[in-house]
């Protein structure tokens, strides 16, 4: 009945998000094209294909930091649409381009698409970063922010408050997520959740404002794709490192199921201890690198098995 009752809360909760978000999309999309008139000039709408393209592509092509966990740079892109455009654009280009997005799995052997996603995920996250966008705009322009004027220092105020707050309404949003579906508390998953978001956002934003600035200046769309050339060369790199970590934990993987077949008895043991081991260094609060030390070690505690005669493990009787 309780898994029945959450289930129910998640679904509403995802309904309101979407109704929500729709509304504020609809409103973005107006503001736009009709009080904000950004588009009318053709280095505008050149601009706007640009950002659209490259926001696109940035959803394409995430970073898996682990299967559940991915990173991908589309808040340059967005960012530079509040700078150039406006945050009515930002949220414009995400609502084109999210839905449009063909991602890979962690393995690369599929791909995750708006046609085999359910529908009301697809809204929800579309209308997590609609909502999340729409809130960082609003501080934009009450710390007078305007589209198109990125000198520094001016432009500092209004562009940290909108990544400051669009940052917390996009973290506030999943995390209620996680209240309804899983019942989590959310104070264990409050700082856990910033901290992974923070490296993103603080690398990504500067980027953002150098993009904006290259729009604005003669031929700027295509310096624009120019200067994404060496990032996504950067991105190749880091998934190269990144798909090494992965390869370096299947081998250590493989290994402990070998172990682990030298002595059947205890099949599963390992790998028991090394969850048992996150949990409890989890709890703990250590860090993510230690805890993957202390895991990858309880894999290999029973290391010393690999080296003990089969007669001495699998002697039926007592050890003498």
């Amino acid at each position: 009945m309780q898994t029945v009752t959450r289930r129910s809360l998640t679904t509403w909760y995802m309904v309101l998000i979407s109704a929500l978000g729709m509304v504020i999309s609809f409103h973005s999309v107006w503001r736009f094209f009709f009080v904000n008139a950004f588009v009318e000039s053709k280095a505008n709408s050149t601009t706007f294909i640009v950002l659209l393209l490259l926001s696109w592509l940035c959803y394409c092509l995430p970073l898996y930091i682990r299967d559940d966990c991915t990173v991908d740079l589309s808040f340059i892109s967005i960012l530079a649409s509040v700078l150039t455009l406006g945050p009515e654009a930002a949220v414009l280009i995400s609502l084109i381009s999210y839905p449009l997005s063909v991602v890979p799995t962690p393995d690369g052997k599929e791909h995750i698409h708006v046609f085999n996603t359910a529908p009301i995920k697809t809204l929800f996250n579309i209308s997590n970063r609609s909502i999340s966008y729409a809130v960082g705009g609003v501080a934009y322009y009450l710390l007078g922010g305007t589209p198109g004027v990125i000198s520094l220092p001016g432009i500092l105020p209004p562009a940290v408050l909108y990544i400051v707050l669009s940052m917390a309404a996009n973290v506030v949003v999943i995390l209620f997520y996680y209240k309804f579906s899983q019942d989590m508390d959310l104070s264990s998953v409050v700082v856990p959740m910033i901290l992974g978001l923070l490296p993103s956002i603080a690398l990504s934003s500067p980027i953002g404002y150098f993009l904006a600035m290259l729009l604005g200046m003669e031929n700027g769309a295509w310096l624009a794709l120019l200067f994404m050339l060496p990032l996504l060369l950067a991105r190749y790199s880091f998934k190269l490192y990144l798909d090494g970590q992965r390869q370096q934990f299947s081998i250590i993987k493989a290994f402990a199921a070998a172990l682990e077949a030298k002595d059947t008895y205890t099949l599963g043991h390992s790998s028991r201890v090394a969850a048992y081991t996150v949990q409890i260094a989890t709890e703990m609060g250590l860090s993510e690198r230690r805890i993957r030390r202390l895991s990858d070690a309880a894999l290999f505690h029973d290391i010393g098995k690999i080296g003990v005669p089969d007669s001495i493990l699998q002697k039926p009787g007592a050890l003498t």
